[in-house]
């Protein structure tokens, strides 16, 4: 008899809200390696949003929550990677609107990227141990051939040279170089770092060395022992100026370096090391004199201070380099 449309009726028709609402924006928020923050900005000028379930969060097609808030955090993230993000938002009617937007995980810094000069590092070493370390070589040195070289804060063993015997120490100091590199080689731990040597070897050429060392006096040990070799001079010069001066670290430490005393009667032959207040010091282990006399020293127990050549692709993964909060490596 009515329809609604009479003006004198007493009855009304329903009003149907067919209209989807508005997704006018989806912006990100705080983005790390392993997560994305998104914020949604919808309306609906009709019935209204809903108010529950009122967003579903979609990552690369996949629903992830349904929720009232109009933010959400995806976490669960592979680092460095783009994702397709859909937002859909209902109205009290049941309708949606939806937006999509792309957006991706930040990337962890590698050592090349992120380790400068003086920075610390927490080096985990192939024993298990974990070492504070300084970065000696950034990767911008020529020194280092443009490696990410570390070295460590404290000495991890004594390494002993001398002998009682001048045949045994005579061999410890020619071999003096190799021997405290491959100890130094032994805390090595190569998932991070592609080798080790001591600190006072020649930076980019570990094994470098002298050749042999004539007595001015000649007799049977001229040419048998090494002469004296500057190798030391990178490390030692780098570390006196680096915060304020790592050199001096509390206790006497080998520099894998060698240096002769040659006087009008006797030729001395030292391996350098570094004092527990940071001075350059020899450590005396042999000698030879004009009349044919040699004769080993006992002094030559010495702290082995490593130093890491860091594998450029190894990861930054916490910390702020401070000594308080040295960074910290992963893969």
């Amino acid at each position: 008899l009515y329809d609604g449309t009479n003006y004198g009726d007493y009855a009304s028709a329903s009003i149907v809200d067919g209209t989807p609402p508005t997704v006018s924006s989806i912006t990100t928020g705080a983005i790390t390696e392993t997560s994305i923050q998104v914020t949604v900005s919808a309306s609906d000028g009709q019935s209204g949003l809903a108010t529950s379930n009122t967003y579903k969060y979609y990552l690369n097609g996949t629903l992830k929550s349904t929720q009232t808030r109009s933010s959400y955090t995806f976490t669960g993230l592979t680092e460095g990677t783009s994702y397709t993000i859909k937002v859909e938002a209902f109205d009290k009617a049941g309708l949606k609107g939806e937006k999509s937007i792309t957006a991706s995980t930040k990337t962890i810094p590698n050592v090349k990227e992120k380790l400068k000069e003086g920075d610390y590092v927490n080096y985990v070493d192939k024993k298990g141990q974990t070492r504070k370390c300084v970065v000696l070589y950034d990767g911008t040195n020529f020194e280092a051939n443009g490696e990410i070289q570390i070295v460590t804060m404290e000495t991890v063993e004594k390494v002993v040279l001398a002998n009682s015997d001048f045949t045994i120490v005579m061999n410890s100091y020619n071999n003096a170089i190799n021997i405290l590199n491959d100890k130094a080689e032994e805390y090595n731990n190569s998932t991070y770092s592609n080798y080790a040597r001591s600190v006072g070897s020649v930076p980019n050429n570990k094994d470098s060395q002298s050749g042999m060392h004539t007595t001015q006096f000649g007799g049977s040990y001229s040419g048998k022992l090494r002469e004296t070799d500057n190798n030391y001079e990178k490390d030692y010069n780098k570390m006196k100026v680096i915060n304020g001066g790592i050199h001096k670290i509390g206790t006497t430490y080998w520099l894998a370096s060698r240096f002769v005393e040659a006087g009008p009667v006797q030729s001395i032959f030292n391996v350098r090391s570094v004092g527990v207040f940071g001075g350059l010091e020899n450590g005396y282990l042999c000698n030879v004199t004009s009349d044919g006399f040699a004769r080993a020293d006992a002094v030559g127990s010495r702290g082995l201070r490593p130093v890491f050549t860091l594998k450029p692709t190894i990861k930054v993964t916490g910390g702020n380099g401070t000594e308080e909060s040295p960074y910290t490596l992963g893969v």
